[in-house]
């Protein structure tokens, strides 16, 4: 796994999540990141309980901003619909420990929507990697997430499978057990 380093990470705006693609790495400084996609202010993502669909961006803005969450955008040359967005996600009911992250719908679109070979993506920091060889990542911006920055650079934090699926088992059986 090598590194992937962002440069010329900048500040992100509510209005900017308004319009343009993004891929959100929420706690982008932990182990694993969640993951979603922000698309022309509306939000996807694939929880460990649920697949959550076409949400308001503003309300996701919000939270990382009142709970101070870490998080990285990473600006994507994509124009999709909702309807696309809805379809793939929709395909997915919940990350699944040992065979579905919240990457897996990521991928789909992806692949779906831009012809991307994403065999070899295991992880955001893969995916990412395969999106700059497609000329595809137009910035990325940060919030919560300036003390991670050297330089206004920012380094992918690298991790294991078995991480991800300890962590989205660990998740569902909070919530099982609350």
């Amino acid at each position: 796994m090598s590194k992937v380093v962002l440069d010329q990470v900048q500040e992100m705006s509510a209005e900017r999540l308004k319009q343009g693609t993004y891929i959100l790495l929420l706690h982008a400084n932990k182990i694993p990141p969640h993951l979603g996609l922000i698309a022309n202010g509306k939000y996807f993502s694939l929880t460990a309980n649920e697949s959550q669909v076409a949400l308001e961006g503003e309300s996701i803005w919000r939270m990382i901003q009142s709970k101070n969450i870490p998080s990285l955008f990473i600006e994507v040359d994509s124009e999709s619909s909702e309807e696309i967005l809805t379809d793939v996600f929709s395909q997915f009911e919940k990350a699944v420990p040992g065979k579905i992250s919240c990457l897996q719908p990521l991928k789909t679109y992806f692949s779906s929507l831009h012809q991307i070979n994403v065999d070899e993506v295991n992880y955001v920091f893969d995916l990412v990697e395969q999106l700059e060889s497609y000329d595809l990542i137009l910035g990325s911006y940060y919030q919560n997430l300036s003390e991670e920055l050297k330089d206004g650079s920012f380094t992918m934090i690298t991790y294991t499978m078995e991480e991800i699926y300890n962590r989205i088992a660990i998740l569902q059986q909070q919530t099982t057990n609350a």
